[in-house]
C-alpha cells in the first residue's frame, strides 16, 4: 500500500518535468532504478545513462 502511495507522489513530483530530469529527481529521493523504470515507463538503462550524463556534466 505504502509503495502505491509512493508511487502516486512520485508521479505528481514530476509530472511537469521530462524523463530524464524526472528520473534524475526520483533517485534523488531514494527511489531505485527499477522503480524509476515502471514509475517513468522508461527501460532502467535509461536511468542508469541518466545519471551516467549527469554525473559527467558535474565534472
Amino acid at each position: 500500500m505504502l509503495d502505491k502511495i509512493a508511487g502516486l507522489l512520485a508521479l505528481l513530483a514530476t509530472k511537469e518535468m521530462e524523463k530524464e530530469a524526472a528520473a534524475l529527481k526520483l533517485d534523488a529521493i531514494g527511489f531505485t532504478s527499477h522503480e524509476i523504470s515502471a514509475l517513468l515507463d522508461v527501460n532502467e538503462n535509461f536511468v542508469r545513462v541518466a545519471r551516467h550524463r549527469s554525473v559527467k556534466r558535474k565534472r
